[in-house]
């Protein structure tokens, strides 16, 4: 009786064994499902996130190849998947959905630029890791708001986009940055005939690292587009001026323009011609390629000048070692600005022979010039433009001695407007501006430059404007003058002789080169970014 019972109970466990094994089954089976369902849908997530940050990476890269260009390109093309983008994004659900669809509807019938269709940025985008196995879309419309850029990218199926807006900045291009170690002074007339004496005029935006020192008059006067400093000390006769106080280093400020330039002749495709008995001129150039000249030797300057006076050509020359050749822009359809690259130190004189700093070299066309070494200014560099304003010889003799004497002919530099653009560039090297003449003899101390100087330090090297004959030369009876058109921007501003340029400097004068809004540099920058 007794095993019988046991018996029974046996019986019992076991059928409640089963039942716990099948129900333990069931739950095993119903989370292993459900856990294949979540690593599923995280596995789909995953790859559409990874196709939404190409989307948006499409965007950085787009903004960045987009921004000193895109007032160049055309918006002739259409975009076939506009529709499809459109239908994309209304179906998000709600009524986000439906006013971004409202939003949006326009593109229909709208032309943009298709810039992976521009072989230029494919080859950038080609190099990017992240782009690898999508095919992708970007896509630049404009509109009286601005501009927008739509991206897209897919792979195994998966398709999303990104919409940004994109607006202008604007960065005023100063007339002066540095630390000048100048006292400024108002500009003063004398005998009541309205000739100059002596003092500074400043027409653009002036950037001062460090104290700006105005010794005499009222600085509205003297910085009449604005002042930046790290301080300001006034004369006893001025109580106050409003000016905009500034915490960035000149280091921290020049950093900046070292990676603005580096990052400009990176992104151009580059021709070289080695200077030499054999020079093989380039067939073809455009405005995004980079002329890169090197010198038959390190230890051997490029003489560079520009027109040669016999006609009025956009001509740029380079001589060095017994050797030269001429660029002249109107020999390439559509070039209207040329983009140098001298690796090497570069000399502006109208002769590789005999210096004359009374020279004036005309200047006609567009050269952004960039040299790894030293530059050194000879001759006066003047704008096509503004060649009789500062040209006094009689005939053809193209000297420049004189300088601006009279508020009237100051008047008319400010006044007028200029087609051509120079830019010189020292990346890791001087710039010195001369007032001598090579063999010796003293000048006249004026000298005047109609272009955008930069002495930009790179790897411990170069920075400084330096003036290292001021300090010999004789005016006669005429103001000491340095009149810039343009601007110039470097660590500091010295004198390489005995004393400061207040000594020798009775007149600093710089102007834009360009009037109104068009001496603004514009770029685009994101204003919003949305990826769906």
């Amino acid at each position: 009786m007794l095993s019988a019972i046991t018996n029974r109970k046996n019986g019992y466990v076991l059928t409640l064994t089963l039942v716990v094994m099948v129900f333990a089954t069931i739950i095993i089976t119903t989370m292993s499902m459900q856990l294949n369902r979540t690593l599923a849908r995280s596995r789909e997530y995953s790859k559409v996130r990874l196709t939404q940050n190409v989307c948006e990476n499409l965007v950085n890269l787009s903004t960045g190849f987009l921004s000193d260009r895109y007032a160049k390109l055309n918006f002739n093309d259409k975009w076939s998947g506009v529709n499809d983008f459109i239908e994309f994004v209304s179906n998000r659900g709600g009524l986000e959905g439906y006013l971004w669809g409202e939003h949006l509807s326009v593109l229909k019938a709208q032309s943009c630029l298709l810039l992976t269709n521009n072989l230029e940025f494919r080859e950038l985008l080609n190099t990017q890791p992240w782009i690898e196995g999508f095919t992708a879309t970007s896509v630049l419309y404009e509109s009286d708001a601005g501009y927008f850029l739509i991206t897209s990218a897919e792979r195994s199926g998966i398709t999303r986009y990104a919409y940004a807006s994109l607006a202008e900045i604007t960065e005023v291009v100063p007339v002066l940055a540095a630390c000048t170690g100048r006292t400024f002074s108002e500009l003063k007339t004398t005998h009541g005939n309205g000739k100059l004496g002596k003092g500074d005029y400043f027409a653009g935006p002036v950037i001062i690292f460090g104290d700006a020192i105005v010794n005499s008059g009222d600085p509205a006067n003297i910085f009449n587009g604005g002042l930046a400093a790290q301080s300001l000390t006034l004369p006893p006769e001025t109580s106050s001026y409003d000016y905009t106080k500034i915490a960035t280093s000149v280091d921290e400020y020049l950093a900046a323009e070292v990676s603005e330039t580096i990052e400009k002749i990176s992104s151009l495709a580059s021709i070289t011609v080695d200077m030499g008995a054999d020079i093989q001129l380039p067939s073809s150039l455009t405005e995004d390629t980079l002329l890169v000249v090197n010198p038959p030797s390190p230890s051997t300057p490029i003489y560079v000048s520009f027109n040669d006076g016999k006609e009025d050509k956009e001509q740029i020359t380079f001589k060095a070692g017994g050797s030269s050749f001429s660029i002249n822009l109107g020999d390439y359809d559509g070039v209207e600005y040329l983009n140098v690259l001298v690796n090497g130190d570069v000399v502006f004189d109208y002769n590789d022979e005999v210096s004359d700093p009374h020279k004036a070299q005309k200047v006609i066309g567009k050269f952004d010039i960039t040299v790894t070494g030293d530059v050194t200014v000879n001759a006066n560099l003047i704008y096509d433009d503004l060649y009789s304003a500062f040209n006094n010889g009689n005939g053809n003799s193209g000297v420049a001695n004189q300088g601006i004497s009279s508020l009237k002919d100051l008047s008319e530099v400010l006044s007028a407007s200029t087609n051509d653009l120079l830019s010189i560039t020292a990346l890791g090297g001087n710039v010195s501006i001369n007032y001598t003449q090579g063999n010796g003899n003293s000048s006249h101390g004026i000298k005047t430059i109609t272009a955008r100087l930069k002495a930009l330090p790179k790897d411990g090297k170069g920075g400084k404007i330096k003036f290292p004959d001021i300090d010999q030369v004789s005016s006669e009876g005429l103001n000491s003058q340095l009149f810039v058109v343009g601007g110039i921007i470097g660590q500091s501003i010295e004198v390489e002789g005995s004393g400061t340029l207040d000594d020798y400097l009775d007149n600093f004068f710089a102007v834009p080169d360009r009037k109104g809004a068009s001496y603004l540099k514009k770029k685009l920058q994101i204003n919003g970014l949305r990826s769906w």
